[in-house]
């Protein structure tokens, strides 16, 4: 043999051998992002009013814990500084957050399709729940989320009587799992959430449970004025905080729609089948990035109106009633439309979501498929 071929058998051996290394590392990534066999006992969501939202993105990014009962609860948890709501308005958001899709299959009455809420599963695993939701929920907000707690409470005075209410709620399930969802709004929603949370830490329950913090979208500054799903409204801070964890931060783009597979994970959930949203445990648990240059979707009016496009970098706004096109860099200039610009990068994002919007469609009109077959085989049973 040559020494020409014996080189190159010994390159073909190392590429071998490092493949090899390469997917046994990779098998031992994917088995070590498996939650432990005893998840949390608990599960509390605390939504925040969006005035919240710029304060606790501020919070999120010091590099000291400071001194208020909230800093120091962020201190303590996993923060996806780059999260993404899926509209810009509060009652589509929460029907996102808790089904895992996009708000068009939403659009739809809750029982005319099969899509199960985030308080539909942990019910059925035997969790105890209760809402304490915005005072004068909407509707279709009742209609979709209420129906999956045992109790839905949205008549309070205030902020500090709902907070508390919600605290008795979970001292009283202490022998029992529990999901509680309880949502802070004005005139001081980070005071009263601290407030809120150092009860639990006092009570020791912060020891058994999982908690998750968001805002349901942001509130518009003076950039997204006038610009409907502006990034600038749509940003929103996530934060997961376990107990006994190290604190993680996070700036790839991820998006409200990927708590509900995010908690299937961390409980040990099946969970629907063909959501969207990405699982994020691997991030929680050990650290590892969620997906890189990823792109969130989110609407306002699904035949008619606004559609966005979000990456970390850019935006792009499409309006499908009047077809006009917005590119905005969000690292320069956020208010200046440069689609002329940046022609092909424009063009190659309007493509993306085409395709975003297709397979949105396409889950709607999937769930309602599935709803009809189950209605023609019940109805052949009868």
């Amino acid at each position: 043999m040559s020494n020409g071929e014996a080189r190159a058998a010994r390159l073909n051996r190392l590429a071998r051998w490092t493949l090899a290394l390469g997917s046994l590392l990779a098998v031992v990534q994917l088995a070590r992002i498996e939650p432990p066999s005893a998840p949390p006992r608990h599960l509390v969501i605390l939504s925040l009013a969006p005035e919240a939202s710029e304060t606790l993105l501020a919070a999120s990014t010091a590099t000291q814990v400071g001194p208020l009962p909230l800093d120091r609860f962020l201190g303590e948890s996993t923060v996806f500084r780059h999260a993404i709501a899926q509209a810009d308005s509060p009652d589509p958001s929460l029907r996102s957050l808790f089904t895992g899709r996009y708000p068009t299959a939403t659009l739809l009455r809750r029982g005319s399709i099969p899509a199960p809420t985030l308080a539909d599963e942990f019910r059925k695993a035997g969790f105890r729940t209760a809402a304490f939701p915005p005072n004068a929920s909407s509707e279709k907000s009742r209609e979709w989320l209420g129906a999956g707690f045992e109790s839905w409470r949205d008549e309070f005075p205030d902020n500090r009587s709902r907070a508390d209410a919600a605290r008795q709620w979970l001292s009283e399930q202490d022998s029992q799992r529990s999901f509680l969802f309880l949502h802070i709004d004005g005139p001081d929603p980070v005071g009263e959430a601290g407030r809120f949370l150092e009860g639990l830490r006092a009570d020791g329950f912060l020891d058994r449970a999982l908690v998750v913090m968001l805002t349901p979208h942001a509130k518009p500054d003076a950039i997204a004025q006038g610009v409907p799903l502006h990034e600038h409204s749509l940003r929103v801070p996530l934060a997961f905080r376990l107990p006994q964890h190290e604190r993680r931060r996070f700036d790839q783009t991820v998006e409200l729609i990927d708590v509900a597979p995010t908690l299937h994970g961390l409980f040990h959930l099946p969970g629907p089948r063909g959501l969207p949203g990405q699982r994020l445990h691997g991030a929680i648990w050990i650290g590892t990035p969620p997906r890189e240059e990823h792109l969130a979707y989110a609407q306002r009016d699904f035949a008619n109106g606004w559609h966005a496009l979000v990456g970390n970098r850019f935006e792009l706004l499409v309006h499908r009633g009047n077809g006009r096109v917005l590119l905005f860099d969000l690292d320069g200039d956020p208010t200046r439309d440069i689609g002329d610009d940046r022609r092909v990068l424009r063009s190659e994002l309007r493509q993306i979501l085409k395709r975003r919007l297709i397979g949105t469609s396409g889950e709607r009109s999937a769930l309602l498929r599935q709803a009809n077959s189950m209605r023609d085989a019940t109805t052949a049973a009868r």
